[in-house]
C-alpha cells in the first residue's frame, strides 16, 4: 500500500462511519415520526441526525479534495479554495445542529418549537451575514487565502467547543459524564484533524503531522463511533426527566443594563480607550512597515463593523419577535 492510499484510509473510515450513522438514523427517524414520543427526544434526535448528515457531506468533500485536487496546478487552486470553504461551511452546519441539540437537551419538553426556531435563526444569522461578506471583501482585494484562514480559525474554535457543550448537556439531562469525556477528546483532536485534512496554512505544522495523518484520522473515527453509540443509547434511555434545566426569569430588567455607577463607567471607558490606542498604534506600525494594505485594513474594519451591526440588529429583531408572540 503506497502512502497516498494510506492517507485516504482515515478519510474513508470517517466517511463510512458518518454515512452508516445517517442511513441507520434515517430508519430511526422514520420510526420516530410514526409513533408518539416526547418532543425533546424527537427534536434532539433530528438535530443529531442533521449534524451527522453535515459531517457526511464534509468528509465526502475532503475525499474529493484529496483524490481530485491534491497537488493540482495553480489553475485549479480557485476550485480547491472553493472546496475548502464549502467543507468549512458544512462543518459549521454540524456545529449549529449540535448547539441546537444542546438547547433542546437542556430545556426539555418546555422548549417549544417557536423558541427553537428563533434560537436557530440567531445561531445561523452570523454565518449567513458575516462570512459571505468576508469572502466578498477578500475576493475584491484578491486575498481569498486570507478569508479561508479566518474562516478556518473560526470553524476550528467552534469545532472544539461544540462536542464539549453537547457532552455537558447529556451530563445535565441524563446524569452521565461519558459523552462529556468523549466530547473533550473529540474537541482536542480537532486542531490535528484540521491541519492534516485541510492544510489551509502550508507550514511546519503540516510537515510534522502529515506522516501521522492515518493515525489521527483513525483515532477520530474511533471517537465518532463512541460518540454515535453512546449518544443515541443514552438519548433513548428511560431514565431522563423532561422538565427544563433552565428557568428564565420573566419581566426582569437585565442586570447588565442597570447599576452603572461612576467608578464602573470610568473603569470601562479607560479599558476601551486603552484597547483603541493599542489597535491604532499596531495598525500604524504595520502600515509604516508596509506589511498591510491600508485600504484592505479599512475595508476589513468596515465589514466587521457592518457585520456586527447587522448581527446585533438581527438578534434584537428575532428577540422582539419571540417576546411579541409569547
Amino acid at each position: 500500500m503506497n502512502s497516498s492510499n494510506l492517507d485516504l484510509f482515515g478519510i474513508y473510515c470517517n466517511l463510512a462511519i458518518c454515512l452508516f450513522v445517517v442511513l441507520f438514523g434515517t430508519r430511526w427517524l422514520w420510526k420516530d415520526f410514526k409513533k408518539p414520543s416526547g418532543f425533546f427526544r424527537k427534536t434532539a434526535f433530528q438535530f443529531w441526525w442533521l449534524g451527522w448528515l453535515a459531517w457526511s457531506i464534509a468528509w465526502l468533500l475532503v475525499l474529493i479534495k484529496f483524490t481530485q485536487l491534491e497537488g493540482s496546478e495553480i489553475s485549479q487552486q480557485k476550485t480547491k479554495t472553493i472546496l475548502q470553504a464549502t467543507i468549512l461551511i458544512f462543518d459549521n452546519l454540524n456545529t449549529i445542529f449540535f448547539l441546537c441539540m444542546y438547547l433542546v437537551l437542556t430545556r426539555g419538553e418546555e422548549y417549544i418549537k417557536k423558541n427553537l426556531k428563533y434560537d436557530f435563526y440567531q445561531l445561523s444569522f452570523f454565518f449567513s451575514i458575516v462570512i459571505p461578506m468576508l469572502y466578498i471583501l477578500c475576493k475584491i482585494h484578491q486575498k481569498s487565502d486570507f478569508a479561508i484562514i479566518l474562516h478556518n480559525t473560526f470553524s476550528l474554535s467552534l469545532g472544539i467547543i461544540a462536542p464539549i457543550l453537547l457532552g455537558w448537556a447529556y451530563n445535565l439531562r441524563f446524569n452521565t459524564k461519558i459523552i462529556f469525556y468523549i466530547g473533550i477528546a473529540y474537541g482536542l483532536m480537532q486542531p490535528l484533524v484540521y491541519v492534516v485534512n485541510l492544510n489551509i496554512q502550508n507550514g511546519s505544522g503540516f510537515d510534522v503531522l502529515k506522516d501521522y495523518k492515518p493515525v489521527i484520522d483513525a483515532i477520530l473515527a474511533f471517537l465518532k463511533i463512541a460518540l454515535a453509540v453512546t449518544s443515541i443509547k443514552i438519548l433513548y434511555s428511560d431514565q431522563a426527566f423532561v422538565k427544563s434545566l433552565i428557568h428564565p426569569v420573566i419581566n426582569r430588567k437585565s442586570e447588565f443594563s442597570s447599576g452603572w455607577n461612576s467608578e464602573l463607567k470610568i473603569f470601562t471607558s479607560f479599558l476601551f480607550l486603552l484597547l483603541f490606542g493599542m489597535i491604532v498604534y499596531l495598525i500604524a506600525i504595520y502600515i509604516d512597515m508596509k506589511k498591510i494594505d491600508p485600504s484592505f485594513m479599512g475595508a476589513m474594519s468596515s465589514v466587521l463593523s457592518i457585520g456586527g451591526l447587522f448581527y446585533t440588529i438581527g438578534f434584537q429583531i428575532i428577540e422582539r419577535m419571540r417576546h411579541k408572540k409569547n
